[in-house]
Order: structure tokens, then C-alpha cells, then sequence
């Protein structure tokens, strides 16, 4: 008996291996295509799950389809969904650091809102998944600090808090802290994070002086009235640490400690030594140039020298208005009444309604 021929076997084989191929990769075709649809809806939260959900019943592997759902849910504000999804993205892609920085973010927005336990619970999630993103402590800080120069002050504040999490050992946070605090004007909070930071040990990116010598500076610029004597002791106790982050903070501690006791009417020699000792390690300090030349004309009257002093000031710092009234004050004492209106008018030129230059013009019988 004679057997049947298919005289387009091939033909046929080619055939139902297409079929096969095609329905293997129809489901991924499929959920490729939502996820396309998705990212176009993202404007609109709602019609992008619907696309992704989509995606995920015909890919339940597709990794991408979480990330981008929990990207959905965080901009509806539920957070909780987001952190489903994005678990499950990291359960599936556990080497992609992204997802596991996008899961503490998610973990951080759950934070707010949630009751005692459960919060030292995500706080504990939000470390985790930190260190599994591989972002080190001096990545954060570097964060923050960029953050912070580019004026963003709460997203700085979001990467120190971060950072104290995973170290809250560390003191360069509660001064960089501070620091932001300080750009904010929130003295009170200021002078909390700085007196935490004091209370550590362990700094690596600035010194342990700087934080008792910028406590002091709130205290004596910030806070009113102005607490002189606490400031004094904190500038005493940066220099005896002598431990700066640059040779320019030290260089300002010693003048901030000079001005205080010129302030208070303190020796006159020590609050001069004071100023030599910033000029000799910051050459550019204007304000102790102008404050040693003074000093020089009260001690000494010593005018050259002092007037030497004080243009070097100007010199450093020309739109500084109060160098103009120190150097004209020099030049009306020494009855040199055309140079000290001429002084006056320079500060006058930098701000117009600066009231102390006008001031003392109408004492020289210039009328402005």
C-alpha cells in the first residue's frame, strides 16, 4: 500500500513553527505594546495602570510594567501601591540599583502617615533598600550639598535625612544641617542641629570646630539681643579643637573672636592680635583688614597705616558700603572733610538709602 506524500512538507513544518513562534511571542508583542501605550498616558495616572495592568496580565515578568505602574500610583499620591509594584520590579531585577532607590523613595512617602510600629518598620525598609541601591553616606551628603548650593533647601534637607538614617553617628550631617537651617533663617533649628552635631565625634568631611565656631556666629548675628558671651566661649572652644574644615573658617574664627571683644571694649591688643592672626591665615579677610586699620588709628593714630589697612578692604570688597563709612569716619576725624564725603557718597552709590552715609554727610553740611 502506498503511503500519502506532502510534496510541501517544509512548507507545512514552516508553517506550524510559525504558529508556534508566534503564539509563544504574542503575549510579549502584546504587553510590549501596553507598555508603549502606557508611557504615552502617563498625563493621565488612570488610563496608564489600565494599559499597564494590561501589560502585566499578558507579561507577568515584565519588569518594566511595575517600575513604570508604581511611577503611576506616585503620582495619584498612593504610595502603598507603589510600593507593591515596585517590590515586586525589584524581586524581579534584584542587581538594578535604580529600583531599589525608587523603592525607598516610595518607602519614604509611606513615612508620613504612618503610626509608631510601623514607622520604625519603614524606617527600617528605607535603610535597607539604601544600601541595596549601593548609594554610599558621602554620596548623600555630595547630594545634599549640591542641593543646598543650587538653593533647593528641601531637597537638601531630604538627602541629610537619609543620610542620618544610615549613619546617625556621623556629625558632618547635623552641621551641613545647620548649615541649610541657616540659608532657611531658622536660627532655633540651626543652633538644635549644631549642638548635635557638637555632641559627636565622628566627622569626615568637615572639621570639629565648625560647628561651634558657626554656632557662634547665630548666636551673635542671628539672635537678638545678640549672645555675646556664649559666642566668645564657643569661638574659645573651635580654636582650642583646632580642627577646621578650611584654613578661611579658621582665619574668620579668630576675627569673629577679636570683634566680640572689640564689642565688649576688651583689650585693644588682644582683639588686634585677633585680626593679624585671620589676615595672616586668610590674606583676603576684608573685614579684618578694616577692623585691625581702626584699630591701629584708636591705639596708635597711626592714620597711614590705618588708612593702608582700610583701602585694602575697600580693595578686596568694593561693593562692601560699610568699608566707606569705616575710611571716611578715618578721613572726618583727621579733618579731611572733601575725602570723607567723598567716602560717604561711595557708600551712598552702592545703596541709596543707606541712612548712616546720609547721616554723616548732613553732619559735613551735605545735603542729600
Amino acid at each position: 500500500m502506498n503511503k500519502p506524500k506532502f510534496k510541501n512538507m517544509g512548507l507545512l513544518v514552516t508553517l506550524v513553527l510559525g504558529i508556534i513562534a508566534l503564539a509563544l511571542v504574542f503575549p510579549y508583542l502584546v504587553s510590549a505594546y501596553h507598555i508603549e501605550a502606557a508611557g504615552r498616558a502617563m498625563a493621565e495616572p488612570t488610563r496608564a495602570q489600565a494599559h499597564l495592568r494590561q501589560a502585566i496580565a499578558w507579561d507577568q515578568d515584565n519588569a518594566q510594567a511595575y517600575r513604570l505602574l508604581a511611577k503611576a500610583f506616585g503620582e495619584e499620591g498612593d504610595w502603598a501601591a507603589a510600593v507593591e509594584a515596585l517590590s515586586r520590579y525589584t524581586e524581579l531585577r534584584p542587581n538594578n540599583p535604580l529600583g531599589h532607590m525608587e523603592l525607598a523613595l516610595a518607602y519614604e512617602a509611606l513615612l508620613g502617615s504612618a503610626p509608631g510600629e510601623e514607622a520604625k518598620d519603614l524606617d527600617a525598609r528605607i535603610v535597607e533598600e539604601w544600601r541595596r541601591a549601593r548609594v554610599t553616606v558621602e554620596e548623600m551628603l555630595a547630594r545634599g550639598e549640591a542641593e543646598r548650593s543650587a538653593k533647593r533647601y528641601d531637597e537638601a534637607m531630604a538627602w541629610y535625612e537619609r543620610t542620618m538614617r544610615l549613619e546617625p553617628d556621623l556629625g558632618d550631617t547635623w552641621y551641613f544641617l545647620g548649615r541649610n537651617y541657616e540659608s532657611l533663617k531658622e536660627w532655633t533649628q540651626a543652633i538644635k542641629a549644631y549642638k548635635e552635631a557638637m555632641l559627636r565625634a565622628d566627622f569626615q568631611h568637615t572639621g570639629r570646630s565648625n560647628p561651634p565656631y558657626r554656632l557662634g556666629l547665630v548666636l551673635r548675628r542671628h539672635l537678638d539681643p545678640p549672645q555675646l558671651e556664649d559666642a566668645l566661649a564657643l569661638y574659645d572652644q573651635a580654636l582650642a579643637i583646632d580642627d577646621f574644615a578650611t584654613t578661611a573658617d579658621e582665619a574668620d574664627c579668630h576675627f569673629q573672636r577679636g570683634d566680640v571683644l572689640r564689642v565688649q571694649k576688651g583689650d585693644i591688643n588682644e582683639y588686634m592680635a585677633e585680626f593679624e592672626r585671620a589676615i595672616a591665615l586668610d590674606p583676603k579677610h576684608a573685614w579684618a583688614h578694616a577692623r585691625l586699620g581702626w584699630a591701629y588709628y584708636v591705639r596708635d593714630h597711626d592714620t597711614s597705616r590705618a588708612e593702608s589697612e582700610i583701602l585694602r578692604a575697600v580693595e578686596l570688597s568694593p561693593r562692601q558700603k560699610w568699608f566707606y563709612i569705616i575710611l571716611g569716619d578715618l578721613y572726618r576725624q583727621e579733618g579731611h572733610t572733601a575725602q570723607a564725603a567723598a567716602a560717604y557718597e561711595e557708600a551712598l552709590a552702592i545703596d541709596p538709602d543707606f541712612e548712616p552715609a546720609r547721616r554723616r554727610l548732613r553732619s559735613l553740611g551735605v545735603s542729600r
